[in-house]
Protein backbone atom coordinates (compact mmCIF):
# COMPACT_ATOMS: atom_id res chain seq x y z
CA UNK A 1 0.00 0.00 0.00
CA UNK A 2 1.64 3.24 -0.84
CA UNK A 3 2.77 5.56 2.09
CA UNK A 4 -0.10 8.12 3.08
CA UNK A 5 1.53 10.88 5.12
CA UNK A 6 -1.52 12.16 5.77
CA UNK A 7 -2.07 9.14 8.52
CA UNK A 8 1.92 9.28 9.27
CA UNK A 9 1.25 9.20 12.70
CA UNK A 10 -1.89 10.50 12.57
CA UNK A 11 -0.61 14.01 13.75
CA UNK A 12 0.42 13.13 16.74
CA UNK A 13 3.90 13.89 18.07
CA UNK A 14 3.67 10.12 20.00
CA UNK A 15 2.03 7.49 18.14
CA UNK A 16 1.48 3.78 19.58
CA UNK A 17 -0.01 2.16 16.44
CA UNK A 18 -2.16 -0.90 17.66
CA UNK A 19 -5.35 -2.00 16.04
CA UNK A 20 -7.31 -5.29 14.79
CA UNK A 21 -4.86 -6.42 12.33
CA UNK A 22 -1.55 -4.28 12.52
CA UNK A 23 -0.48 -5.48 16.38
CA UNK A 24 3.78 -5.35 16.11
CA UNK A 25 4.26 -2.94 18.44
CA UNK A 26 1.79 -5.47 21.10
CA UNK A 27 3.58 -8.30 19.86
CA UNK A 28 7.20 -6.77 20.81
CA UNK A 29 5.51 -5.51 24.19
CA UNK A 30 5.05 -8.94 24.73
CA UNK A 31 7.75 -10.75 23.73
CA UNK A 32 9.78 -8.07 26.64
CA UNK A 33 7.14 -8.42 29.18
CA UNK A 34 5.20 -11.89 28.59
CA UNK A 35 7.26 -13.77 26.43
CA UNK A 36 5.24 -17.09 27.09
CA UNK A 37 1.96 -15.16 25.55
CA UNK A 38 4.19 -13.31 22.60
CA UNK A 39 3.31 -16.45 19.80
CA UNK A 40 -0.08 -17.28 21.23
CA UNK A 41 -2.24 -17.76 18.74
CA UNK A 42 -6.28 -17.26 18.28
CA UNK A 43 -8.31 -20.62 19.61
CA UNK A 44 -11.10 -21.73 16.88
CA UNK A 45 -14.36 -20.99 18.28
CA UNK A 46 -16.59 -23.97 19.13
CA UNK A 47 -18.40 -26.19 17.05
CA UNK A 48 -21.88 -24.59 16.48
CA UNK A 49 -20.80 -21.07 17.47
CA UNK A 50 -20.08 -17.97 14.77
CA UNK A 51 -16.37 -18.38 13.82
CA UNK A 52 -15.26 -15.24 15.42
CA UNK A 53 -16.19 -16.39 19.16
CA UNK A 54 -13.50 -17.25 21.35
CA UNK A 55 -11.81 -17.23 24.64
CA UNK A 56 -9.15 -14.70 23.89
CA UNK A 57 -5.61 -16.78 24.68
CA UNK A 58 -4.27 -13.34 26.74
CA UNK A 59 -5.40 -12.91 30.24
CA UNK A 60 -6.24 -9.96 31.00
CA UNK A 61 -3.05 -8.46 32.22
CA UNK A 62 -1.36 -9.12 28.29
CA UNK A 63 -4.59 -8.64 26.61
CA UNK A 64 -4.71 -5.69 23.75
CA UNK A 65 -6.78 -3.43 25.59
CA UNK A 66 -4.34 -3.48 28.47
CA UNK A 67 -1.59 -3.19 26.76
CA UNK A 68 -3.26 0.04 24.73
CA UNK A 69 -4.65 1.28 28.01
CA UNK A 70 -0.30 1.09 29.83
CA UNK A 71 0.39 3.19 26.40
CA UNK A 72 -1.42 5.64 27.29
CA UNK A 73 -1.37 5.51 31.02
CA UNK A 74 2.77 5.96 30.99
CA UNK A 75 2.19 9.10 28.76
CA UNK A 76 -0.31 10.34 31.19
CA UNK A 77 2.15 9.89 34.12
CA UNK A 78 4.52 11.99 31.51
CA UNK A 79 2.97 14.98 31.18
CA UNK A 80 2.44 16.10 35.20
CA UNK A 81 3.87 19.46 34.16
CA UNK A 82 2.54 22.91 33.41
CA UNK A 83 2.62 22.43 29.92
CA UNK A 84 -0.92 21.45 28.40
CA UNK A 85 -1.56 17.75 26.60
CA UNK A 86 -3.63 15.82 24.54
CA UNK A 87 -4.10 11.81 24.41
CA UNK A 88 -6.23 9.59 22.36
CA UNK A 89 -7.07 5.81 23.66
CA UNK A 90 -8.69 3.96 21.07
CA UNK A 91 -9.36 0.61 22.56
CA UNK A 92 -9.83 -2.22 19.64
CA UNK A 93 -12.55 -4.18 22.13
CA UNK A 94 -15.40 -4.42 22.32
CA UNK A 95 -15.76 -5.09 18.80
CA UNK A 96 -15.78 -7.85 17.03
CA UNK A 97 -14.42 -10.96 17.03
CA UNK A 98 -16.25 -11.59 20.41
CA UNK A 99 -13.39 -12.60 22.51
CA UNK A 100 -12.24 -12.08 25.89
CA UNK A 101 -10.00 -13.32 28.43
CA UNK A 102 -11.48 -16.35 30.45
CA UNK A 103 -10.65 -14.45 34.14
CA UNK A 104 -12.99 -11.84 32.51
CA UNK A 105 -15.26 -14.04 31.83
CA UNK A 106 -16.31 -16.17 34.79
CA UNK A 107 -16.63 -12.09 36.54
CA UNK A 108 -20.14 -13.23 34.95
CA UNK A 109 -20.26 -16.92 36.39
CA UNK A 110 -23.46 -17.94 37.45
CA UNK A 111 -25.84 -14.82 35.96
CA UNK A 112 -28.31 -14.93 33.40
CA UNK A 113 -27.12 -13.84 30.07
CA UNK A 114 -30.06 -12.55 28.15
CA UNK A 115 -31.27 -13.36 24.69
CA UNK A 116 -30.79 -10.97 22.23
CA UNK A 117 -34.43 -9.69 20.40
CA UNK A 118 -35.87 -11.62 17.48
CA UNK A 119 -37.47 -8.72 15.50
CA UNK A 120 -36.66 -8.20 12.17
CA UNK A 121 -35.99 -5.05 9.80
CA UNK A 122 -37.50 -5.23 6.13
CA UNK A 123 -36.63 -2.79 2.91
CA UNK A 124 -33.03 -3.61 2.82
CA UNK A 125 -31.03 -4.07 -0.33
CA UNK A 126 -28.09 -6.28 -1.27
CA UNK A 127 -25.60 -6.41 -0.07
CA UNK A 128 -26.96 -5.34 3.18
CA UNK A 129 -29.50 -7.65 3.30
CA UNK A 130 -27.18 -10.40 3.35
CA UNK A 131 -26.21 -10.06 7.37
CA UNK A 132 -30.46 -10.53 7.82
CA UNK A 133 -31.14 -14.49 9.64
CA UNK A 134 -27.44 -15.06 10.13
CA UNK A 135 -28.33 -15.91 14.11
CA UNK A 136 -31.00 -18.61 12.85
CA UNK A 137 -27.85 -20.64 11.91
CA UNK A 138 -26.58 -20.52 15.66
CA UNK A 139 -28.09 -22.43 19.14
CA UNK A 140 -29.15 -20.06 22.06
CA UNK A 141 -26.60 -21.23 23.97
CA UNK A 142 -23.91 -20.09 21.01
CA UNK A 143 -25.76 -16.62 21.66
CA UNK A 144 -25.84 -16.63 25.05
CA UNK A 145 -21.81 -17.03 24.56
CA UNK A 146 -21.54 -14.14 21.83
CA UNK A 147 -23.18 -11.86 24.57
CA UNK A 148 -21.21 -13.25 27.67
CA UNK A 149 -17.88 -12.38 25.67
CA UNK A 150 -18.98 -8.93 24.66
CA UNK A 151 -19.91 -7.90 27.93
CA UNK A 152 -16.63 -9.43 29.77
CA UNK A 153 -14.57 -7.31 26.38
CA UNK A 154 -16.58 -4.31 27.79
CA UNK A 155 -15.45 -5.08 31.92
CA UNK A 156 -12.09 -5.24 30.79
CA UNK A 157 -12.14 -1.58 29.26
CA UNK A 158 -13.68 -0.20 32.10
CA UNK A 159 -11.12 -1.80 34.40
CA UNK A 160 -8.51 -0.31 31.68
CA UNK A 161 -10.30 2.83 31.78
CA UNK A 162 -10.40 3.01 35.74
CA UNK A 163 -6.41 2.37 35.10
CA UNK A 164 -5.97 5.80 32.98
CA UNK A 165 -8.61 7.84 35.56
CA UNK A 166 -5.87 6.61 38.19
CA UNK A 167 -2.98 7.89 36.50
CA UNK A 168 -4.86 11.19 36.53
CA UNK A 169 -5.38 11.30 40.38
CA UNK A 170 -1.67 9.75 41.00
CA UNK A 171 -0.55 12.90 39.60
CA UNK A 172 -2.77 15.55 40.67
CA UNK A 173 -4.10 15.83 37.47
CA UNK A 174 -7.72 15.18 37.17
CA UNK A 175 -9.01 18.12 38.34
CA UNK A 176 -7.61 19.62 35.24
CA UNK A 177 -8.19 17.31 32.85
CA UNK A 178 -10.98 17.63 30.72
CA UNK A 179 -12.42 13.79 29.82
CA UNK A 180 -14.27 11.90 27.24
CA UNK A 181 -15.50 8.57 26.79
CA UNK A 182 -16.94 8.06 23.64
CA UNK A 183 -17.73 5.05 20.68
CA UNK A 184 -17.73 5.23 16.86
CA UNK A 185 -20.77 2.44 16.34
CA UNK A 186 -22.82 -0.28 18.87
CA UNK A 187 -23.39 -3.55 17.87
CA UNK A 188 -25.95 -5.61 16.78
CA UNK A 189 -25.41 -8.52 19.46
CA UNK A 190 -27.72 -10.75 17.79
CA UNK A 191 -30.64 -8.41 18.20
CA UNK A 192 -32.43 -8.86 15.00
CA UNK A 193 -31.11 -11.59 13.96
CA UNK A 194 -28.00 -9.42 13.34
CA UNK A 195 -24.22 -9.55 13.89
CA UNK A 196 -21.64 -6.94 14.04
CA UNK A 197 -22.16 -3.78 12.19
CA UNK A 198 -23.78 -4.36 8.52
CA UNK A 199 -25.27 -1.14 7.35
CA UNK A 200 -28.74 -1.32 8.67
CA UNK A 201 -29.25 2.50 10.80
CA UNK A 202 -31.34 0.73 13.66
CA UNK A 203 -30.33 2.47 16.92
CA UNK A 204 -28.92 -0.12 17.85
CA UNK A 205 -25.69 0.71 15.67
CA UNK A 206 -25.76 3.95 15.36
CA UNK A 207 -26.26 5.03 19.22
CA UNK A 208 -23.42 5.09 21.31
CA UNK A 209 -22.20 6.67 24.63
CA UNK A 210 -21.10 10.03 25.28
CA UNK A 211 -19.58 10.70 28.63
CA UNK A 212 -18.20 14.05 30.02
CA UNK A 213 -16.30 15.09 32.98
CA UNK A 214 -15.03 18.70 33.53
CA UNK A 215 -13.27 20.32 35.52
CA UNK A 216 -15.09 21.82 38.72
CA UNK A 217 -17.71 19.31 38.81
CA UNK A 218 -19.42 21.47 35.97
CA UNK A 219 -22.23 19.87 34.86
CA UNK A 220 -21.68 17.03 37.01
CA UNK A 221 -24.39 14.47 37.38
CA UNK A 222 -26.31 16.12 34.25
CA UNK A 223 -27.88 13.27 31.85
CA UNK A 224 -29.00 14.68 28.38
CA UNK A 225 -31.69 12.80 26.58
CA UNK A 226 -31.18 15.49 23.34
CA UNK A 227 -29.67 14.01 20.63
CA UNK A 228 -26.42 14.79 19.10
CA UNK A 229 -23.68 14.24 16.52
CA UNK A 230 -19.80 13.10 17.12
CA UNK A 231 -19.02 16.17 15.16
CA UNK A 232 -19.86 18.02 17.77
CA UNK A 233 -17.46 16.84 20.70
CA UNK A 234 -14.69 18.53 18.28
CA UNK A 235 -15.83 22.65 18.30
CA UNK A 236 -17.02 21.57 22.52
CA UNK A 237 -13.80 20.37 23.54
CA UNK A 238 -12.59 23.69 21.68
CA UNK A 239 -15.25 25.77 23.37
CA UNK A 240 -14.32 24.57 27.01
CA UNK A 241 -10.80 25.14 26.31
CA UNK A 242 -11.48 28.70 25.10
CA UNK A 243 -9.85 28.30 21.95
CA UNK A 244 -11.86 29.48 19.08
CA UNK A 245 -13.39 26.65 16.32
CA UNK A 246 -11.17 26.85 12.97
CA UNK A 247 -12.71 27.29 9.48
CA UNK A 248 -14.77 23.92 8.10
CA UNK A 249 -15.85 22.67 11.46
CA UNK A 250 -19.27 21.53 11.03
CA UNK A 251 -20.18 20.25 14.42
CA UNK A 252 -22.10 22.43 17.25
CA UNK A 253 -20.62 23.30 20.31
CA UNK A 254 -22.30 22.70 23.32
CA UNK A 255 -19.92 23.94 25.68
CA UNK A 256 -22.09 26.88 26.66
CA UNK A 257 -24.80 24.58 27.40
CA UNK A 258 -22.80 22.73 29.67
CA UNK A 259 -21.67 25.56 31.59
CA UNK A 260 -25.26 27.05 31.93
CA UNK A 261 -27.22 23.98 32.21
CA UNK A 262 -29.43 24.92 29.34
CA UNK A 263 -30.75 22.59 26.32
CA UNK A 264 -28.53 20.56 24.60
CA UNK A 265 -30.72 18.91 21.64
CA UNK A 266 -30.15 18.58 17.91
CA UNK A 267 -33.47 19.29 16.16
CA UNK A 268 -31.81 15.59 13.79
CA UNK A 269 -28.70 14.48 13.70
CA UNK A 270 -27.37 12.34 10.45
CA UNK A 271 -25.17 9.33 9.77
CA UNK A 272 -24.49 7.35 6.76
CA UNK A 273 -21.71 5.43 5.10
CA UNK A 274 -20.47 4.94 1.78
CA UNK A 275 -19.26 2.79 -0.83
CA UNK A 276 -15.95 1.75 -0.47
CA UNK A 277 -14.96 2.13 -3.78
CA UNK A 278 -12.34 2.59 -5.42
CA UNK A 279 -9.83 1.38 -2.78
CA UNK A 280 -6.22 1.15 -3.37
CA UNK A 281 -6.01 -2.05 -2.54
CA UNK A 282 -8.10 -5.21 -2.53
CA UNK A 283 -11.65 -5.65 -2.69
CA UNK A 284 -15.12 -4.55 -1.07
CA UNK A 285 -17.09 -8.20 0.64
CA UNK A 286 -19.39 -8.18 3.46
CA UNK A 287 -22.88 -6.59 4.31
CA UNK A 288 -21.61 -3.01 3.75
CA UNK A 289 -23.21 -0.46 1.23
CA UNK A 290 -23.88 3.50 1.37
CA UNK A 291 -27.08 4.37 3.21
CA UNK A 292 -28.05 7.83 4.58
CA UNK A 293 -30.13 8.62 7.48
CA UNK A 294 -32.52 10.97 9.22
CA UNK A 295 -33.34 10.79 12.70
CA UNK A 296 -35.38 12.84 14.57
CA UNK A 297 -37.20 12.27 17.87
CA UNK A 298 -40.28 11.53 16.33
CA UNK A 299 -39.17 9.38 12.65
CA UNK A 300 -36.12 8.21 11.12
CA UNK A 301 -35.59 7.66 7.84
CA UNK A 302 -33.34 5.52 5.75
CA UNK A 303 -32.36 5.68 2.29
CA UNK A 304 -30.22 3.85 0.65
CA UNK A 305 -28.73 5.59 -2.55
CA UNK A 306 -26.65 3.36 -4.53
CA UNK A 307 -29.69 1.21 -4.70
CA UNK A 308 -33.76 1.55 -6.05
CA UNK A 309 -36.16 3.86 -4.56
CA UNK A 310 -38.27 0.75 -3.29
CA UNK A 311 -35.91 0.51 -0.14
CA UNK A 312 -35.33 2.19 2.58
CA UNK A 313 -37.14 2.57 6.38
CA UNK A 314 -39.58 5.01 8.21
CA UNK A 315 -40.08 4.44 11.75
CA UNK A 316 -42.45 6.27 13.71
CA UNK A 317 -40.48 6.62 17.27
CA UNK A 318 -43.01 8.06 19.32
CA UNK A 319 -45.62 4.86 18.92
CA UNK A 320 -42.71 2.66 17.94
CA UNK A 321 -39.25 3.25 19.75
CA UNK A 322 -38.29 -0.38 19.38
CA UNK A 323 -37.98 0.39 15.50
CA UNK A 324 -40.34 -2.58 14.61
CA UNK A 325 -43.03 -1.42 11.68
CA UNK A 326 -41.49 -0.08 8.55
CA UNK A 327 -43.58 2.28 7.09
CA UNK A 328 -41.46 3.26 4.12
CA UNK A 329 -43.90 2.17 1.57
CA UNK A 330 -47.05 2.60 3.61
CA UNK A 331 -49.15 4.97 1.22
CA UNK A 332 -50.63 6.45 4.73
CA UNK A 333 -47.54 7.56 5.69
CA UNK A 334 -46.17 8.74 1.78
CA UNK A 335 -46.29 12.73 3.25
CA UNK A 336 -44.04 12.02 5.83
CA UNK A 337 -41.83 10.12 4.30
CA UNK A 338 -41.61 12.99 1.29
CA UNK A 339 -41.04 15.58 4.26
CA UNK A 340 -38.38 13.19 5.86
CA UNK A 341 -36.30 13.12 2.11
CA UNK A 342 -36.42 16.72 1.72
CA UNK A 343 -34.90 17.35 4.88
CA UNK A 344 -32.15 14.40 4.71
CA UNK A 345 -31.24 16.31 1.38
CA UNK A 346 -31.05 19.84 3.42
CA UNK A 347 -28.52 18.26 5.99
CA UNK A 348 -26.38 16.43 2.87
CA UNK A 349 -26.13 20.04 1.36
CA UNK A 350 -25.26 21.81 4.39
CA UNK A 351 -22.64 18.66 5.21
CA UNK A 352 -20.47 19.71 1.76
CA UNK A 353 -17.55 20.63 2.96
CA UNK A 354 -16.63 23.97 3.57
CA UNK A 355 -13.40 24.40 2.75
CA UNK A 356 -11.61 26.07 0.95
CA UNK A 357 -12.80 29.24 1.94
CA UNK A 358 -14.17 31.48 -0.84
CA UNK A 359 -12.49 34.89 -0.58
CA UNK A 360 -14.86 36.75 -3.10
CA UNK A 361 -17.85 36.24 -4.39
CA UNK A 362 -16.21 35.67 -7.45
Amino acid sequence: IPDDPCKRDYGFDVHVGCDDACQGNFRAWLRERYPAFAEAKRPAAEPGDPRDVFVSPFPSECHQSTYIARQAEAFVRGQAGPEPWFAFCSFVAPHHPFEAPADQIARYDGLDIPLPSAATVTGIPEPAAGAIGETAHFSEAAMRRVVLHYLASISLVDDNVGRLLQALEDTGQMENTVIVFVADHAEFLGNRGLLRKPSIHVDELIRVPLLLRLPGATAAGRRVNGMVELVDVYPTLLGLLGIPVNPGVQGMDWSGALRDGSAIAREDIYADMFNMHPLVSGSTFGPFMAIQTLRTDDWKLNVYPTAGPEYGQLFNLRDDPGERTNLYADPAHRDTREAMLWRLLQRVHRNIDPLPLRLTQW
